[in-house]
């Protein structure tokens, strides 16, 4: 066993190292992964879509406040090896109902970027 992935995602708050830590506890009574490490897959916030329990968006300005609060504190875990991004190019913003369209850190020209680019940017460069 490598490791294991999870998605972090909330609709409405950035990322808490809570839901990680109950993770980790439990996983202390597994003999065979009480230390392997997480893998952060799918990790970000829709800046178009929906605002509904079933379909979140958020606006930009907060997508780039949450990664900027979020990723420090995910990087400075032990437990953590890896963390992936969803995603890089939003898919089709032309598609405004549909939250899963608005995940990019860039709109879908793959050129103009939104806040949160210079933020991820930063914290990775």
């Amino acid at each position: 066993m490598q490791g294991f992935a999870i998605h972090p995602y909330s609709p409405d708050m950035a990322w808490s190292p809570t839901s990680m830590d109950t993770v980790r506890a439990q996983l202390q009574a597994i003999p065979d992964a009480k230390d392997k490490p997480f893998h952060i897959t799918e990790f970000g916030w829709a800046t178009g879509g929906n605002d509904t329990s079933t379909d979140w968006a958020t606006t930009e300005a907060t997508q780039a406040a949450w990664f900027a609060d979020a990723l420090p504190k995910m990087m400075a875990r032990s437990d953590v090896a890896k963390i992936y991004v969803y995603q890089l190019v939003d898919q089709q913003t032309s598609n405004v109902g549909n939250s899963e369209m608005h995940y990019g850190l860039l709109h879908d020209d793959q050129v103009t970027q939104k806040p949160a680019y210079a933020k991820v940017k930063a914290l990775i460069a």
